[in-house]
């Protein structure tokens, strides 16, 4: 309870939401089902929100025992499917941004290699150009030694 009270006096929405369902899950375990269920609903009233989606996960997931615990099957069922629903939205979220990141780094290594073909391709067509200056460097060192060699005419 007096971390709750400190929590609050700095305004940490997030610490606050945690000391609420970390009460719920005291209450429960003393058997005060109702003070459990209270302290569930506030944290989950501020874990929604702020969008602290995996609070709201376990806080519905504890608000579905509690409910089944009570002999409220029907209420039970229903913190189950927002549970479920909840995580398959947070699972869908996570892996679109997973998609995102790969199609990322593969068009990262797709442009990479098309710079790597492409100087590739550069090198390979400066090549006959370079094989023909070597030739006429030879060319002109062989001309120029036949030079010296003959003698000049008179």
């Amino acid at each position: 309870m007096k971390s709750l009270e400190i929590r609050e006096q700095l305004k940490d929405s997030f610490s606050i939401a945690l000391s609420h369902g970390d009460l719920g899950y005291m209450y429960k375990e003393q058997g005060q089902l109702d003070k459990a269920t209270e302290q569930y609903n506030l944290s989950n009233a501020i874990a929604s929100k702020m969008h602290f989606a995996d609070l709201q996960l376990s806080n519905y997931k504890e608000l579905a025992v509690l409910a089944e615990k009570k002999g409220n099957f029907a209420l039970a069922l229903v913190y189950y499917k927002k549970q479920t629903i909840l995580k398959d939205s947070i699972y869908t979220g996570e892996k679109l941004k997973q998609i995102e990141q790969l199609n990322a780094k593969y068009q990262a290594e797709k442009k990479g290699t098309a710079v790597t073909d492409t100087k590739s391709r550069d090198h390979q067509e400066k090549l006959p150009a370079l094989g023909f200056s070597r030739r006429c460097v030879v060319a002109d060192t062989v001309g120029c030694q036949f030079l010296q060699e003959t003698p000049a005419a008179t």
